[in-house]
């Protein structure tokens, strides 16, 4: 009986490994696209456009990032939960698709409200008011794109379709009709358009899978939003040390220090995202099957890459900065090494956090480590404010000391919980 039980254990830990597999390689595809255009969007950007306007358009990005936090509403971490468990029932996934689509855009015309008020009553901005106006465009397109619904049923093979196709179009769009400053919002308005064209693309495939955007009525609605709300204020709190960052250099300091922040950001992202679909593909998994074994096993190769790429970043970073973006950039060094610094801590925090946690059980105390970074955060950007230290130097390290302290706070919560989930299994035995 014991042979018969550990074959059958057996088995489905291999199953479990290859649908984890099969749908981290899709999101890899993705990943690989985030990886590899910005190294060739963003030099010739930053040649073209120069310091100052490339800080422009990355403001107007950084606008749209922000406003998707709140039109996001949490749904990409609260739909997974639901749609797992409910997996196979047609009619059921397609009354929470629609309720999530209703609430979706309920939440985006509230913030393209707030984001027009802003674009014309900005002095700052005034000469690039249309500039702003153009980001509710990106938020449009973002927003309604169904990443969340495929991440439920585990067929992450979709998102490479529509999302591999928007960017290469964005990146042929812009290198084709953006060649001098001048050209800069053409850089938003096609990133709009592609968002958008990407959504379309995305709801068709839903379709396709005979899926439909019931109308589930007000109650519903209701319900929907009361049930994402903890995980939307675990975004907000993330958003405070991502997104924010840029916004807050816009609105305080100038745009040559956006664009500094943003140059050295997007590597950091760049490397970010090459581990981002372990996470991603291993959520759903986890919550499903607990299966910590491959959780921690996949999490020790990552450190041990991501440990690697950041020694070999920190010794040629000034040399990549001059080569992608032009000899301008190079006094984003700095920042470029304060995020190579927190990339050590955001990798196996990202898989202490939802799969880890979530799987125990104790999502909210992953919410809870973000909601204190968050307000860390916050504490952080007040003082950068008060004392004048509005330069990208100062916004990276914000975010270093937070991602510390999140990372901390998972990694004792982790092994705290996981240590008691072993000592009832073996009282249960």
């Amino acid at each position: 009986m014991s042979e018969r039980l550990s074959s059958t254990s057996a088995n489905n830990d291999q199953e479990d490994q290859k649908r984890v597999f099969k749908n981290a390689s899709a999101l890899f595809v993705i990943q690989i696209a985030n990886m590899v255009l910005p190294f060739i969007l963003l030099p010739y950007l930053t040649h073209v456009l120069g310091a100052q306007y490339y800080g422009l358009v990355a403001f107007g990005l950084g606008i749209a990032q922000l406003g998707f936090v709140i039109t996001d509403y949490g749904f990409s971490l609260y739909a997974p939960v639901v749609l797992s468990k409910i997996r196979g029932d047609v009619l059921e996934i397609s009354k929470i698709v629609g309720s999530i689509y209703c609430c979706k855009i309920l939440l985006l015309l509230f913030v393209s409200a707030t984001i027009y008020l802003y674009a014309l009553n900005t002095q700052q901005y005034a000469e690039h008011r249309e500039l702003l106006l153009l980001s509710i465009l990106i938020l449009t397109g973002t927003t309604l794109q169904p990443v969340w619904f495929f991440h439920g049923i585990e067929k992450m093979g979709y998102i490479t379709v529509f999302s591999l196709m928007s960017r290469l179009s964005f990146l042929l769009l812009v290198v084709v009709f953006v060649t001098t400053k001048e050209d800069y919002f053409y850089v938003a308005l096609f990133n709009g358009i592609t968002h958008c064209a990407a959504a379309l693309l995305g709801l068709a495939l839903v379709y396709k899978l005979g899926y439909r955007a019931t109308w589930p009525g007000w109650q519903s609605i209701l319900e929907t939003f009361k049930a994402s709300m903890e995980f939307f204020w675990s975004r907000a709190a993330v958003s405070t040390y991502t997104a924010a960052g840029t916004v807050f250099l816009g609105l305080w300091g100038t745009s040559v220090q956006v664009a500094y922040y943003s140059a050295a950001e997007q590597l950091y992202k760049g490397a970010q995202a090459f581990f981002a679909p372990l996470s991603q593909a291993l959520y759903p998994n986890m919550l499903k099957n607990r299966n910590f074994s491959l959780l921690f096993k996949v999490m020790k190769w990552a450190v041990l890459c991501c440990l690697t790429g950041v020694l070999i970043g920190s010794v040629i970073g000034e040399q990549v900065l001059e080569l992608l973006f032009g000899e301008e950039f190079v006094n984003a060094n700095s920042v470029l090494l304060i995020f190579l610094i927190t990339l050590m801590f955001t990798t196996p925090s990202t898989m202490l956090g939802y799969p880890l946690l979530g799987a125990l059980g104790k999502v909210s105390l992953a919410n809870r480590s973000v909601f204190l970074g968050g307000a860390l955060q916050l504490c952080l950007l007040s003082f950068c404010y008060l004392l004048g230290y509005t330069t990208a130097f100062s916004v990276a390290l914000c975010v270093l000391l937070v991602e510390l302290l999140v990372f901390f706070l998972r990694a004792y919560w982790g092994n705290r919980y996981l240590r008691a989930n072993a000592n009832s299994l073996i009282e249960k035995v």
